[in-house]
């Protein structure tokens, strides 16, 4: 159904593409309420959108999907392949997302549940919260807060700014976790027998708490950076997190 306001509404073939576009006049206070399309298409083709307040709802599509908009939110169900979502001040909700993934909002939400093979996140100042089997998870965030849930994780690199993160997840034998921050608080739950090479860094004042051994941590005799260094079983995976003031913590289940 299009606006009243709308122009017209293409449709045409462009040899194995297909363009759907909604036209409106040019206007200096823009008063419209907007159109409802609804496109059913075959679900091993590839789909490519792009809008300014749209809200879009995405299902059952198999041949990768690349969606823009600047203000309306982003709905993704069962889509596989190629996956890239992008919003600046809406909110992405996606569900059973597969293959290359990657996730983009400047101050809108991500919530992502039971995705699987290779996670990208990038967030500014929004609120992320992940339930993902993802093995490979790449995280930017600058200033939003996040919880991440994840299950057997062979690569993990996270980067924050001033955002805090709490992370659960099982990691790999020969897996790598790493993560830097300036002043967020990064905290990490572990499965209960982790085998790792820990090595965490402080370079001006956070806290680095151990709740996994024993093994205490060193702090600079002249200045106020700390580290603390430990393996856990046979310390064949690799856990690496900085920070310059934030606080670390370690745990596990």
């Amino acid at each position: 159904m299009l606006d009243d306001d709308a122009e017209k509404l293409i449709f045409e073939q462009k040899g194995a593409q297909v363009l759907i576009k909604v036209e409106y006049p040019r206007m200096d206070n823009w008063h419209a309420d907007g159109s409802k399309i609804t496109v059913f298409m075959p679900k091993n083709i590839g789909m490519k959108s792009s809008s300014i307040s749209s809200e879009i709802h995405l299902s059952n599509l198999h041949g990768g999907v690349e969606v823009s908009t600047v203000s309306g939110d982003i709905l993704a169900k069962n889509v596989t392949q190629s996956v890239e979502l992008n919003n600046i001040s809406g909110n992405i909700n996606s569900d059973k997302l597969a293959g290359n993934i990657s996730l983009s909002a400047v101050s809108g939400d991500i919530n992502d549940t039971d995705s699987t093979g290779r996670l990208e996140i990038k967030s500014v100042s929004g609120e992320v919260d992940i339930n993902s089997q993802a093995k490979e998870v790449f995280f930017d965030n600058v200033s939003g807060q996040s919880q991440l849930n994840l299950a057997e994780i062979i690569e993990l690199r996270i980067r924050t700014v001033s955002g805090d993160l709490q992370a659960k997840l099982t990691l790999n034998d020969k897996g790598l976790l790493k993560a830097s921050t300036v002043s967020g608080d990064l905290a990490f739950t572990f499965q209960k027998n982790v085998y790792a090479d820990f090595s965490l860094k402080s370079s001006f004042g956070g806290d680095i708490d151990n709740n996994i051994t024993q093994v205490k941590t060193e702090h600079d005799e002249y200045g106020l950076g700390s580290e603390l260094n430990f393996k856990t079983g046979n310390g064949s995976a690799l856990v690496r997190v900085s920070t310059v003031s934030g606080n670390i913590e370690v745990s596990s289940k």
